[in-house]
């Protein structure tokens, strides 16, 4: 029993860091791009869907970015950095700072 908690609890982590590494990509391109719309992060970004979800959940909750509807033309939600996600993107872990897809 002990070692299927183990391996659930090491699951767990491994989920948390890779879904970590999405968001601060996320975080590099807002910060590089602006103001962005989900489906934008899920074109520019190779992952599912669900992990951007996930990611900008966290992010926002975090304090790194904030989201608003913009009303003019089609309903879309429009995600930017905070000053303190512009302070992470200028500091980013090398070992995270890969590039995300171009359009």
């Amino acid at each position: 029993m002990k070692g299927r908690q183990n391996s659930t609890a090491m699951a767990v982590s491994l989920i948390a860091l890779e879904e970590s590494k999405y968001s601060l990509r996320v975080v590099l391109l807002l910060h590089a791009n602006g103001p962005t719309t989900f489906y934008d992060l899920v074109r520019r970004i190779p992952t599912s869907q669900g992990t951007i979800v996930r990611c900008l959940r966290v992010l926002e909750s975090a304090g790194l970015i904030t989201s608003r509807k913009e009303e003019r033309g089609r309903h879309r939600r429009l995600y930017r950095l905070t000053d303190s996600g512009d302070f992470v993107a200028n500091r980013p872990p090398t070992a995270w700072s890969e590039p995300v897809r171009n359009p």
